[in-house]
Parts: structure tokens; C-alpha cells; sequence
């Protein structure tokens, strides 16, 4: 989509959020790797990440949080999706109908303590009827995957999630060697 892409010389190992961090990274510690996180970041974690970074599991630079790469107090990988792609995103991959599509007034009316989109859409989940499906981050994961053409849509909210999805990126690819 004429857009950076992540470098080659990238795998992705995914580790299971910022607890799992230092046991995963442990498990290749013989094998003078490369290696950077990006992890989803509440405020209640700053503790976590600051003992992460003490204890140099990996180098201060290539530890990275999806708030600070985005600029937000708060984020997980959900929030590189602008607010209506992701409600948009959620319609689709939980065949969400009638009263129970979500909006992104729906997405946000509820849960005023925190900006991430995960725990918005946590909550509103919980509110929907009884017959619609239960919540979990790997649906719409999956769902993209099966139908990577939603990312095609000429809208400006999907223009700023890409550029969303190409800060991540771009943060990826700077802590490589030249």
C-alpha cells in the first residue's frame, strides 16, 4: 500500500504481554540475538517496565510500548486501529447485527477510566444481549487474517490506522543495525 514495511530481518515471536517479557526473551539468551519487544503499556505497568529496563533483558532502545510509539498515555495493540475501524473491525468479525452493533459512542460510553480500546470493548461486550458473542482479542486477529482486504477501504480512518500500523513499524525497524 506504498507504505514502510516491517524489515525482513524481523521475526516475530509472540511473547504474551509484558509479565511474559524477561521469561521469553530468557529462553534465547545463548543466541546473541537481536532482539526487541513492543508490548501493550497501562499505567499500572510503569513499574513493570522500569524493572524490565533495570534489569537490561533488553536494551533499554528496543524496548518498546505501543503508548509511547502511538503517543498515548495508554495503549495495546488494538489502539493502533482508529476508533472507527475498529468498531468497524469488531462488526465484522463477530457478526455483530441489529441492536447490537457497536458505534464508537457505544465503544467509548461506558468505560471513562482508560482510553484503551481492548478494555472499552471489553465492557461493551459485556453489555450487549445475551446472544451475542463473547469478547476476546483474537477474533478479530484471526478474522483480519482471513480477510486482509478490510484493510483496503479508502477511509480516513483506515488512512490513520495505517499510518498508526506504519509508527510501529518504523519503531521496529530503527533499533536495527544499519
Amino acid at each position: 500500500m506504498g507504505r514502510s514495511p516491517l524489515d525482513r530481518r524481523w521475526t516475530i515471536c509472540p511473547a504474551g504481554g509484558i509479565d511474559k517479557i524477561q521469561s521469553f526473551v530468557s529462553l534465547f539468551a545463548g543466541a546473541k540475538l537481536k532482539i526487541a519487544a513492543i508490548t501493550d503499556f497501562a499505567k499500572s505497568d510503569a513499574k513493570k517496565l522500569d524493572q524490565l529496563r533495570k534489569a537490561k533483558i533488553v536494551d533499554a532502545p528496543n524496548l518498546l510500548t505501543f503508548a509511547g510509539v502511538l503517543g498515548k498515555e495508554e495503549a495495546d495493540v488494538e489502539d493502533i486501529f482508529d476508533v472507527d475501524t475498529y468498531v468497524e473491525l469488531l462488526n465484522e468479525s463477530f457478526l455483530l447485527t441489529g441492536a447490537n452493533v457497536l458505534t464508537s459512542d457505544k465503544l467509548t460510553a461506558h468505560c471513562v477510566t482508560t482510553s484503551r480500546q481492548l478494555k472499552q470493548a471489553e465492557l461493551a461486550f459485556r453489555l450487549l444481549s445475551p446472544d451475542a458473542s463473547e469478547f476476546d482479542h483474537y477474533t478479530p486477529a484471526e478474522w483480519l487474517i482471513r480477510t486482509p482486504d478490510f484493510l483496503s477501504k479508502p477511509s480516513g480512518s483506515m488512512m490513520r490506522t495505517l499510518a498508526n500500523a506504519e509508527k510501529v513499524i518504523l519503531a521496529l525497524n530503527s533499533v536495527l543495525p544499519a
